[in-house]
């Protein structure tokens, strides 16, 4: 219920940095005055300091600073990732992409706005690339390592990667979850950059994800653990700071009681995809079907894969009342097309 830990817990409130009115592309970082000097330490010192990010590429997310319209996937409405990629028939030119992460579609920058046409499309957020740019600008000589699928795409490269962070003192570590779970040993500083996004996702288990990410990380750090927010004031980050699970958890339950989430209820997760007109139809039989209980239908986060539409539909029974038998037999009763899922990880 309780995790010690001999470093020392930092948490920077990056609102600090900037005001909200001063973000643009090129004033947009997640490197604080404390990042720099724990860099400047390890490199001192002949230590290893650890940089987390949830998200690969340059910039995770482009929108147009006019009408705030999102750069998305035309293939599955994805957001759109800001990528380097080296072309080789060009000499070793190197050029900025837009990729998907959910479909590896690659696409040309945009320069205007498909919604407004206006020229200000602005990049903001950032992933592991933007940060190993970041840190070269402001550490030219040291030695850099990233981990990610774009930089390790098999395990082998992965561990020849970690390796090669770990035989270099004063070395940095720039990665995502592959690198913290790579990570086997502790080193002297570790560091969440910008563990914010993930909270935007809607998923009833995100803190409970983001708990375990910052208690992992805390783990690995001997002198420093660092975590930066533009939400320094939410619980979560007190609670990692202290390891205090019992705390969180109590928290946590008590806002699934709320909400009526598992534990105190069993959901059932119904997915129908395809055409706009085959969703359409599915989702009328089953509201029609599944008479007697309360359906929640709402679009998948991402609701477009490769021109397939996604749709899902919710229902909640109490924990005490599943399995429900007369439910049961209406979902059996359901086209294979409609794939079900009782206790979902996620409703995204």
């Amino acid at each position: 219920f309780h995790v010690l830990s001999s470093a020392e817990q930092i948490i920077v409130d990056m609102k600090k940095t900037h005001s909200p009115l001063q973000l643009t592309p090129t004033t947009f970082t997640v490197i604080s005055d404390f990042i720099i000097n724990a860099i400047e330490e390890v490199r001192e010192q002949n230590q290893h300091i650890f940089l987390f990010t949830p998200r690969r590429g340059l910039f995770t997310l482009t929108l147009c600073s006019d009408c705030g319209e999102v750069v998305l996937c035309t293939h599955c409405s994805a957001p759109l990732v800001l990528h380097k990629e080296t072309k080789k028939a060009a000499g070793g030119r190197i050029e900025r992409i837009f990729l998907c992460h959910k479909c590896r579609e690659k696409n040309v920058v945009q320069d205007r706005c498909k919604k407004c046409d206006s020229w200000r499309l602005a990049p903001l957020g950032a992933g592991t690339e933007r940060i190993e740019e970041e840190i070269k600008k402001l550490f030219p000589t040291i030695k850099i390592v990233r981990l990610d699928k774009d930089s390790a795409p098999s395990r082998k490269k992965a561990e020849q990667k970690m390796k090669e962070f770990l035989s270099a003192p004063g070395s940095v570590l720039i990665g995502t979850e592959l690198a913290l779970n790579m990570l086997k040993k502790k080193i002297a500083v570790t560091a969440a950059l910008s563990i914010d996004s993930l909270f935007a996702l809607p998923s009833f288990r995100m803190n409970e994800r983001v708990f375990d990410l910052l208690l992992n990380l805390r783990e690995k750090a001997m002198k420093k653990f660092i975590m930066q927010s533009r939400m320094p004031d939410l619980s979560i980050f007190k609670h990692v700071s202290n390891g205090n699970i019992a705390d969180f958890y109590k928290e946590e339950k008590e806002a699934r009681r709320i909400f009526n989430y598992p534990p105190f209820t069993t959901i059932i997760k119904l997915t129908v995809e395809g055409s706009k007109q085959h969703i359409e139809k599915e989702v009328a039989f089953i509201k029609k079907h599944i008479d007697g209980y309360e359906l929640f239908v709402f679009p998948a986060f991402i609701s477009k894969v490769r021109r397939k539409y996604i749709m899902h539909a919710i229902i909640k029974t109490k924990r005490e009342e599943w399995p429900d038998e007369k439910l049961l037999s209406l979902l059996y009763g359901l086209p294979q097309s409609v794939a079900i899922n009782v206790d979902p990880e996620h409703l995204l």
